[in-house]
C-alpha cells in the first residue's frame, strides 16, 4: 500500500470559485486557508482556515464532463 507521499501522480489545482465573501477586500485574516487535505481514496476533501473552521467536501462525477467537481457537505 502507497502512503500520500510515494504517489507520483501531480495534482492539477485550479481556482474555480471563493469560500464566503465576493468581495475581497473584506477578507480577514481568519478567513485564510491553512490546511486541505483529501481522504485516502480522494473523494473528501477538508479545508481549514485560520479561524478555526474545518470545511468538508465530497467529490462528486457529472455526466458529460471530463472532471470531477466537489460539493460542500458541512463544517465545523
Amino acid at each position: 500500500m502507497q502512503s500520500h507521499m510515494e504517489r507520483s501522480e501531480v495534482l492539477n489545482l485550479n481556482y474555480m470559485m471563493s469560500l464566503g465573501e465576493a468581495d475581497t477586500s473584506s477578507i480577514n485574516k481568519h478567513d485564510i486557508l491553512s490546511a486541505m487535505s483529501f481522504d485516502a481514496r480522494g473523494n473528501y476533501l477538508a479545508v481549514g482556515d485560520y479561524g478555526g473552521r474545518c470545511i468538508i467536501f465530497e467529490r462528486t462525477q457529472s455526466e458529460g464532463k471530463d472532471k470531477d467537481d466537489f460539493e460542500y457537505i458541512t463544517e465545523f
